[in-house]
């Protein structure tokens, strides 16, 4: 507790502070009303009596005050913690006076006490930050989030307490204040303090008499208002897998009210922020075909088809929460390796929700490409094709053949766009929602009728795969530009061509999900797989 007089403080035990006016600083100090006046040569006794008064409730500690004050003796860390906190903002000072020239005097007292809503409201920007910071240090979100993705009670309980026991809120900022009047009478030479309860008990507020009551109502009223904050996952760049899947959360259905219910879960909202997605309710499935779908904290994937060019197109939409989870895979792990396996064993070896083929590194056109995987140049031939480079954030960037004076500038670039791999094939079809399909290109039979596969950007770390193939019904297959096409109609605002053919593959819960050219896999080089970065639960 401290006054403001001037008086060098006075600590308790408790440490307590109660600062008050001595004789000499009270001659001008200490707001009274005279009601008789009388001639006294000790006239300035009364202001020396309130002063001893306060002097002593200044000489006891924070339990022996509270009782004075009829505060109750808390039971809880939260209470002990509130009161202590109270005590340390307590202060009380008088307001300026005359000699009293009477037999009875009003001194003016103000009693600076802690606001318990004040104190709420200063607690709960800090109290959310707090949790920010728990969901950050936990290794699962369910550690921080209920079932419903509620904070757990104990967690914000015990930010909570945390704050209020290290003093996280400037009392200075929560205080109010109650004027009191100190009646003093004189009588026989000795000037009386008349109300000392009163005073004793307006040391603390009403709110704050049951200081465990009172610590139940400033949690309440500090939590009422908590963000949900999502957990950040990622693995390591470079990482050839990332954890398992969850196999409870692989679905498949017909029926487009439980994807609506599944885009509704706080986890894919989160993923999903204020974007759009391609998948929409008006899509008209192909015969006898299903929607798939995985969700997790960190990873969506929802996949289906529907007539496109008149042939089988397959569909898979992707949200990822970190650029990492996106990881290219070679055969072999290795630039300079020569050998070839199926896209369902890539996907497998990196424990991948969705992976599709790629097919042009090592292939016959090795030497027309450009190959950068984890951060390394693996090759540098830029002559005849784009690249379409992945940075740690899950972007897309295009150059077209020839972009680079030399080997040092393709380095340079890849350090200042943080470029962790490439793909090669091509062309780009789309590049900031513009298609700049090309008449002509090197590879791909781009104006012939072949199955089609491409990747594409719909958002931030969202993507859209396409694969179009004929089945028995749908005996058709498309041209480079109707493939373009599709991905401008499904909302790409980057799109680039991969190896189609019998090469074009998308792989599903470790099953090929598209039609194929040839009724069996085909081995290939190298394959772009998104996976969980769920490290699931220990």
């Amino acid at each position: 507790m401290s006054g403001a007089h001037g008086k060098k403080k006075k600590k308790s035990g408790g440490g307590i502070v109660i600062a008050v006016l001595l004789l000499a600083a009270l001659l001008g100090v200490g707001g009274f009303f005279v009601h008789k006046t009388m001639q006294k040569k000790n006239a300035v006794a009364p202001q020396t009596v309130l002063a001893d008064y306060l002097d002593s409730l200044g000489a006891m500690d924070s339990a022996s005050l509270s009782a004075a004050a009829g505060v109750k003796t808390p039971t809880t860390e939260d209470g002990r913690a509130l009161l202590a906190l109270a005590a340390d903002a307590l202060s009380v000072a008088a307001a300026p006076a005359e000699v009293p020239e009477g037999e009875t005097a009003a001194l003016g007292v103000t009693v600076t006490t802690l606001d318990v809503h004040k104190l709420a409201a200063a607690l709960n920007a800090p109290l959310n930050d707090a949790l920010a910071a728990a969901v950050e240090e936990a290794r699962v979100a369910s550690e921080i989030y209920d079932e419903n993705w509620q904070y757990r009670g104990e967690v914000v309980r015990g930010a909570f307490s945390k704050l209020l026991s290290s003093g996280a809120a400037d009392p200075s900022a929560c205080l109010g204040e109650t004027a009191l009047t100190a009646r003093l009478s004189y009588d026989k030479g000795v000037w009386t303090l008349e109300n000392p309860a009163e005073l004793s008990a307006a040391l603390f507020p009403a709110s704050l008499a049951d200081p465990d009551a009172a610590a139940e109502t400033l949690f309440t009223e500090a939590s009422a208002e908590l963000r949900y904050v999502p957990k950040h996952y990622a693995i390591e760049i470079g990482a050839l897998a990332g954890p398992v899947p969850a196999e409870e959360n692989f679905g498949s259905t017909r029926d487009k009210a439980v994807i609506r219910a599944l885009l509704e879960r706080p986890e894919a909202k989160a993923l999903i922020g204020e974007q759009t997605l391609a998948w929409n309710e008006d899509i008209v499935l192909l015969e006898d075909s299903q929607i798939n779908y995985y969700l997790d904290e960190t990873i969506l994937v929802l996949n289906w088809q529907e007539l496109t060019a008149n042939a089988v197109g397959t569909y898979s939409e992707i949200f990822v929460g970190d650029g990492s989870q996106l990881v290219r895979r070679i055969t072999g792990d290795d630039g300079k390796a020569q050998k070839y396996k199926f896209t369902t064993v890539f996907a497998k070896e990196s424990n991948a929700v969705l992976t599709i083929s790629g097919d042009f590194y090592m292939f016959v056109y090795r030497d027309s490409a450009l190959e950068v995987q984890n951060r390394k140049i693996e090759q540098f031939w830029q002559g005849k094709v784009d690249t379409c480079f992945f940075n740690a954030n899950g972007d897309m960037l295009f150059v077209p053949p020839n972009y680079f004076a030399d080997e040092a500038a393709c380095e340079q670039y890849i350090a200042d766009n943080d470029i962790v791999f490439s793909l090669s094939f091509g062309p780009v079809l789309i590049n900031d929602g513009v298609d700049v399909t090309p008449a002509s290109y090197p590879f791909g039979e781009i104006n012939d009728a072949y199955a089609r596969a491409a990747v594409g950007m719909l958002g931030e770390r969202h993507y859209l795969t396409m694969d179009i193939n004929y089945s028995p019904i749908h005996y058709n297959l498309a041209t480079l530009r109707q493939a373009t096409e599709a991905m401008l109609a499904h909302g790409c605002v980057k799109a680039y061509a991969l190896d189609g053919g019998q090469t074009a593959h998308t792989v599903f819960h470790g099953t090929v999900i598209n039609p194929l050219q040839n009724p069996w896999e085909k081995e290939i080089s190298d394959a772009l797989c998104f996976v969980s970065a769920y490290p699931g639960e220990e």
